[in-house]
């Protein structure tokens, strides 16, 4: 038991182990804002250059539509009674 006491006592910083701690992790943070403000704009570019192909071929999509022959209406009135006509029944 008293091993597990001490090794509590030692894990509890000082109060200048404290501020030495947070100036490392100040000093590490602000060597990495370069970085990451080089990561986002990549990101934004990425995403821009994403949406601007996703606009290009919906744009391509409506033409095509538009530039699209009319369907033909050759539907006559019989097919779809001969469909209804099409009753699958059990076989005996």
């Amino acid at each position: 038991m008293e091993n597990v006491d001490e090794t509590v006592e030692q894990k509890a910083p000082t109060a200048e182990e404290m501020h030495e701690r947070q100036a490392e992790l100040h000093a590490y943070y602000e060597s990495q804002i370069p970085f990451l403000q080089v990561q986002k704009e990549y990101e934004t570019l990425v995403t821009e250059l994403e949406e601007l192909e996703a606009r290009r071929i919906i744009a391509r999509v409506k033409l095509a539509q538009i530039m699209a022959p009319a369907p033909k209406e050759t539907a006559t009135t019989e097919e779809p009674s001969e469909v209804q006509q099409k009753v699958r029944t059990l076989k005996k």
